[in-house]
């Protein structure tokens, strides 16, 4: 599905509790500079077309350091 810009407020709370999943079963304090990364990277995600909560838990990978180290590659305009 392609992003147009608007986030509905059903897709908000998934993604809302993608973040508070991600961040409780990796020990990551809400608030904190982790916590607001994930956030960042959960849209990211769903912009670039993850837009169910199973494809944005894959895509994040189980190792916050290595965020993103599931399924998610970057589209290559990040790349350049």
């Amino acid at each position: 599905m392609f992003f147009n810009g608007v986030v509905h407020p059903e897709q908000l709370a998934m993604m809302t509790a993608v973040l508070n999943d991600y961040c409780r079963e990796h020990g990551i304090k809400n608030g904190s500079e982790a916590c607001e990364s994930t956030a960042v990277m959960i849209v990211a995600l769903f912009r670039d077309g993850y837009q169910t909560a199973g494809e944005l838990k894959g895509a994040l990978g189980d190792d916050p350091k290595t965020q993103g180290g599931g399924r998610y590659h970057p589209p290559l305009r990040e790349l350049s």
